[in-house]
Parts: C-alpha cells; structure tokens; sequence
C-alpha cells in the first residue's frame, strides 16, 4: 500500500504558466510551492518574472511621461487650460 499523495490540480505545469502569464509575480508563490519544477527551474523562472515585472513597469512610466508630455503640448496648440 505504497500511496503516494495526490498532485493538486493547481500545481500541474499548465496552471502555473498560465497563472504567470495572467498575474505575474503574483503567481510566484504558485511556482515555489509546486513540487514539479526543479529548484534551478524555480530561480530561473522567478528571476525573468521579476526581470519583465520591472521592464514592464518602467516603460509604462516612460510611456505614460510621454503621453503627458504630449497633451500638454495639444493643450498649448488649443489654448486649452
């Protein structure tokens, strides 16, 4: 009677993947906790989620100076105040 625990559901590589590419790092805690990645697989995977959370960050803030930047210029063009 060797029972081995069941895998949950939540744990499989499909739901983890799909997990970080929907929340992001939010989902970190999912990947750590699942016992189907190796620990190099862990880091590895952690650290590009991190890594696109911060590029994603900065160039929405980059983005979104520019937009201001740029109403700003249509509100001169328009005497808008």
């Amino acid at each position: 009677m060797d029972e081995r625990p069941k895998d949950r559901w939540y744990y499989s590589v499909t739901i983890v993947v799909v997990a970080i590419l929907c929340v992001g790092p939010l989902a970190l805690p999912l990947l750590i906790l699942s016992p189907k990645f190796t620990k190099a697989k862990k880091a590895l995977i952690s650290i590009l989620v991190i890594a696109a959370t911060v590029w994603l960050a900065r160039a929405s803030i980059q983005v979104t100076r520019d937009f201001m930047q740029r109403l700003d210029e249509v509100k001169e063009i328009y005497n808008i105040k």
